[in-house]
């Protein structure tokens, strides 16, 4: 089947080895057995290429397969999407020759500058582990628990509960450039909570990076002479409502807020941030600020992603269905191809 991004989904600029999302309940992604077209019972032989007979495979990772209702959640590493045309790539089930996953070596879906992906898939056992091949997994702190999320399972944290996910070692190299994004969805407007966020070595302070405080979305720097936030709150957010944020740190003089793919607020003010120490979801440093709803999604990157990779990872992210179009199961002329490679 092919698999159609739509091009005007792909913000002003093309983006390179971008990880498209391919997720939903598929009746021939069910295994054989349950009355659909994939024979091995881990998924194995659902594959992604860029070509109909998938000689070329790409690289990719799934997150959650269900044999019995063809559910999956899988992230696709395309090497280009441009703005101009729309990308084509296949996706191709049915191999009953193979035993093995075909997407490659743990991480391979994301690109270097992804340095923790955390998806806590699947809504029912938490699973709080690093996605990319750095395994900067993360530790579960009072117990909190799997839900349903924006994308399949999600992350449920309790404020009275001080649940939180953290990681005592540093994940991020530096603290500029760098960039968070996630989905939130806050259980009312009237407290402040972090989303992710690291402690600093210097000063032991918080770095709240995704934060929202009475309403608005914003980062906030603490430190010992108190704390400031960058930059102006400018958006309001709604509560049990899911939201897309994105923190971006080009520099000590360069911060940019976003929320559903909009830019919300920039700083040009000058700001160190110094060392990254531990790393949270869920609370900040020193521990006042608790997140209370849920969280889901949330990748740390060593690097400044730009306006439009953030709007295109919206479109993505918000709306698989309509990102991407799936095409009719195979031609003939695609079968007469599969069966001339086999005869050579």
């Amino acid at each position: 089947r092919t698999l159609t991004v739509d091009h005007t989904k792909v913000s002003n600029t093309n983006q390179t080895n971008f990880p498209v999302l391919v997720s939903g309940t598929f009746t021939y992604l069910k295994t054989v057995a349950n009355g659909g077209k994939v024979q091995n019972s881990n998924g194995y032989d659902i594959i992604f290429s860029t070509d109909a007979v998938g000689a070329s495979k790409l690289s990719w990772e799934v997150v959650k397969y269900v044999a019995t209702t063809g559910e999956i959640e899988a992230w696709v590493k395309v090497p280009t999407l441009t703005t101009a045309t729309d990308y084509v790539f296949y996706l191709g089930y049915g191999n009953t020759t193979v035993s093995t996953f075909q997407g490659g070596a743990t991480g391979s879906a994301w690109n270097s500058n992804a340095i923790g992906v955390y998806h806590v898939p699947d809504g029912t056992t938490l699973n709080t582990n690093d996605f990319t091949a750095n395994a900067n997994n993360l530790t579960n702190n009072n117990t909190a628990t799997a839900t349903t999320g924006q994308i399949d399972g999600g992350l449920n944290l309790v404020r009275a509960s001080t649940q939180f996910l953290s990681k005592g070692t540093p994940i991020l190299v530096s603290s500029y450039p760098l960039t968070i994004t996630g989905w939130f969805y806050v259980n009312n407007t009237t407290g402040q909570y972090t989303v992710a966020g690291f402690s600093n070595t210097g000063d032991g302070k918080g770095r709240k990076l995704l934060y929202v405080s009475a309403g608005t979305l914003h980062l906030y720097n603490e430190n010992d002479a108190g704390g400031t936030s960058f930059p102006a709150a400018s958006t309001t957010y709604s509560a049990t409502t899911w939201y897309y944020g994105a923190a971006v740190f080009a520099s000590a003089t360069d911060f940019k807020i976003y929320q559903n793919g909009a830019n919300m607020g920039s700083s040009t003010t000058n700001v160190v941030f110094g060392t990254p120490s531990n790393t949270f979801i869920g609370r900040d440093q020193p521990s006042t600020s608790y997140f209370d709803g849920k969280v889901d999604e949330v990748h740390f990157w060593n690097t400044a992603l730009a306006a439009d990779w953030i709007l295109t990872e919206y479109n993505n992210q918000n709306s698989p269905s309509t990102f991407i179009t799936i095409g009719s199961e195979g031609s003939a002329k695609i079968k007469s191809k599969i069966i001339k490679l086999e005869e050579l």
